[in-house]
């Protein structure tokens, strides 16, 4: 499962300095950068009114116990569980961030390996996820959690679950096209690089 990603302002990406430079402009706010943790807020893309609107949003829905938070949600179940149905019909969002970070699931020694995954060099990571608004006092504040399938070949002998990722081109019909959305699920095309960090 995907229990932290990354948005790396230092890199030198067109997409990631638009992201930026709107959200600045829309909130005064700041929102986390560099490694990001459950509960930080963070950029979503999500659809607004059939157009793509970039908004600041906490990941993690909290649990209904008050215990904790769930980041993350199965592709493969997402669309039959009760906290997650109607979001995954009603409420995508496409997570931007420049990697995500796993742990050597099957690494039998004590000391954990941290692994960043990128789709390479100079190139955004676009997670697939749903959110859920849920009333605090007053208002309704929103939470998005990340779609996670079976790990591919470029992951699985480090853990066995990772992000749904979409490409650039995909990120319209994932916000708003039905039958797209199944083809999402447990893809295998998005090889991606690691490195130890």
């Amino acid at each position: 499962m995907c229990g932290r990603f990354e948005i790396d302002l230092e890199l030198d990406l067109e997409e990631l300095r638009k992201i930026d430079q709107q959200i600045r402009s829309k909130y005064n706010t700041p929102y986390k950068s560099g490694e990001i943790f459950p509960t930080d807020t963070v950029p979503i893309l999500l659809n607004a009114n059939g157009k793509p609107e970039l908004q600041l949003m906490k990941w993690g829905i909290p649990k209904w116990d008050g215990k904790g938070h769930v980041i993350n949600a199965k592709s493969e179940t997402a669309a039959e569980k009760r906290l997650f149905s109607q979001a995954f019909f009603q409420r995508r969002c496409v997570v931007p961030s420049t990697g995500f970070y796993e742990w050597n699931k099957y690494n039998n020694e004590k000391k954990k390996e941290k692994f960043l995954f990128t789709t390479g060099i100079d190139q955004m990571v676009y997670m697939a996820g749903i959110f859920n608004s849920i009333k605090v006092g007053d208002a309704l504040q929103n939470y998005f959690v990340i779609l996670t399938q079976a790990a591919n070949s470029s992951i699985s002998d480090i853990h066995d679950r990772m992000p749904v990722l979409l490409f650039k081109n995909e990120l319209k019909d994932w916000l708003r096209n039905d039958p797209f959305v199944e083809t999402m699920i447990n893809r295998s095309d998005v090889i991606l690089e690691r490195k130890i960090v």
